[in-house]
């Protein structure tokens, strides 16, 4: 395994149209190894991961309310969990969820001061399916933005392509 000195560096790259793929956050790290040469290396977001308390639900909420489908499935063999991980078959990016058998109570969120964010070209359509699945929680009309929340109460940011 190769030694790093300590002038390694991080940079975020601007995510600005035609700058940085909106898709995905890319990050590069610079480093100089100890034997003396320069290498960067480059990282891309794979998956993000949730919690979920009914694994079932919630695929058929993020199939209806995102377009998100299961591409993959991984069993714990003795079946304390169930992994799934969903596309929206254009990007590579997935959601992850995991549902553990020993969970049988709502998971905590804290303050929820997190959230993941789709863009959608067909805005109003995407308001309209959400209004009827009554499943807005937030709106933010001077922006151009509203937030959804899943079965487990997460909140996902819904806003336009643009």
């Amino acid at each position: 395994m190769e030694n790093l000195s300590a002038s390694t560096r991080i940079f975020f790259l601007d995510p600005t149209p035609g700058v940085c793929d909106h898709s995905f956050v890319t990050f590069l790290i610079h480093t100089r190894l100890t034997h003396g040469k320069d290498r960067t290396m480059k990282f891309t977001i794979d998956h993000f991961n949730i919690n979920v308390l009914d694994l079932e639900k919630s695929l058929v909420f993020y199939e209806k309310a995102l377009g998100l489908k299961e591409e993959r499935r991984k069993k714990a063999d003795d079946g304390s969990f169930i992994i799934v991980f969903l596309g929206d078959g254009t990007t590579a990016n997935k959601l992850e969820l995991t549902w553990l058998k020993s969970q049988k109570t709502p998971y905590n969120l804290g303050d929820e001061e997190f959230h993941i964010a789709f863009k959608t070209p067909d805005f109003d359509a995407a308001h309209a399916l959400h209004t009827k699945m009554e499943c807005i929680c937030y709106e933010n009309k001077g922006m151009g933005i509203y937030f959804i929340t899943d079965p487990d109460g997460y909140w996902l940011e819904v806003l336009p392509a643009r």
